[in-house]
């Protein structure tokens, strides 16, 4: 089961400053809030390789925001 604070650590993580992470919006889409898609690529392949699931090309553009992501792997 995923968590708010888990898909956040990933972002953390995979992001390089590009983000005001002190006032991230679990609800806005990542890309709005600045990061950009390499950035969001290594989100997805993270989130991926910590839950043992597969995210397909066609789900990807769903996975705009934290909520949206956790929502996704829990269903899974």
């Amino acid at each position: 089961m995923a968590t708010r604070k888990e898909i956040l650590a990933i972002v953390i993580k995979e992001v390089e400053n590009n983000i005001d992470i002190e006032n991230i919006s679990f609800t806005e889409s990542l890309i709005d809030q600045g990061v950009d898609s390499l950035d969001f690529n290594s989100i997805i392949l993270a989130v991926e390789e910590m839950y043992s699931i597969e995210i397909t090309d066609d789900i990807i553009e769903n996975l705009d925001s934290i909520d949206s992501i956790v929502d996704f792997v829990n269903k899974q």
